[in-house]
């Protein structure tokens, strides 16, 4: 069973899924998945939930919502997550394996310590297996209330460091061919973030495609300069003079 958040908000056990209802009872149950074990004040979640102008019946709503998650969680969890009550406000209790971001987290760490310890393999099946927890981007499908904005966005941009520390790992595996297509969506999608062009060129050259390798630097360099008015990096200038030399291995 999961809680999870990284899509669109809902409870899975095992292939069943269970979305929330209303709408504000969906967002707690987000909000409350987002900082799991931490008591979040009831002040926050009024004003996550309704903004600067929450109705009269806002306390009593909340009450209802928790009320109504509670009922489904444990018909879903057999008790293993639950809503705790304190002086301060609400808190989801639950352990790392039944929040999806918390997993994702959990397994990143690991992944990162095989991958420093030079255990490839296991770092490759670490990260793709925190990668696959992504069914979309957080809450998917439901506005995120302003106040959860910067976590949100602090938990997007953690999957795409996630996403360059899968592809170092997959160059160090030598996986050059099947990244190619994978880096070249990737930096559509996120056009600015260097280390993923670096990666595309590195495989690239390393499939004998050195051409297209520095095409891509050129036209990230162009980017770069039209939106920021900056040149790449010294480490991607570095990688380019490599090709440019025709090193056979260049690294990056």
């Amino acid at each position: 069973m999961a809680v999870e958040i990284l899509g669109p908000i809902q409870i899975r056990s095992g292939a069943s899924t269970a979305v929330p209802t209303p709408r504000l009872a969906r967002l707690l149950l987000g909000l409350l998945a987002l900082r799991a074990n931490q008591s979040v004040p009831r002040e926050f979640i009024v004003q996550a939930l309704w903004g600067g102008q929450p109705p009269a019946s806002a306390a009593a709503n909340l009450r209802g919502y928790v009320t109504q998650l509670r009922r489904l969680l444990p018909s879903r969890t057999g008790g293993g997550v639950e809503i705790c009550v304190d002086r301060a406000g609400y808190r989801l209790r639950a352990d790392a394996a039944s929040v999806d971001a918390a997993s994702f987290m959990a397994r990143v760490a690991g992944a990162r310590a095989f991958a420093k310890a030079g255990d490839t393999g296991r770092a490759l099946d670490e990260f793709a297996g925190a990668l696959r927890l992504w069914r979309g981007p957080v809450f998917a499908g439901d506005q995120v209330p302003e106040p959860l904005q910067a976590e949100v966005n602090a938990l997007q941009m953690r999957r795409l460091d996630v996403l360059e520390d899968w592809m170092d790992a997959r160059l160090e595996a030598a996986d050059h061919q099947a990244m190619c297509p994978e880096l070249a969506v990737l930096t559509s999608g996120s056009p600015l973030r260097e280390k993923l062009y670096g990666q595309l060129m590195l495989a690239l050259s390393r499939c004998g495609r050195q051409g297209e390798a520095l095409e891509v630097y050129r036209q990230l360099r162009q980017r770069l300069r039209d939106e920021l008015g900056i040149d790449p990096s010294r480490q991607l200038q570095q990688l380019h003079q490599g090709l440019l030399r025709g090193d056979a291995m260049p690294q990056f």
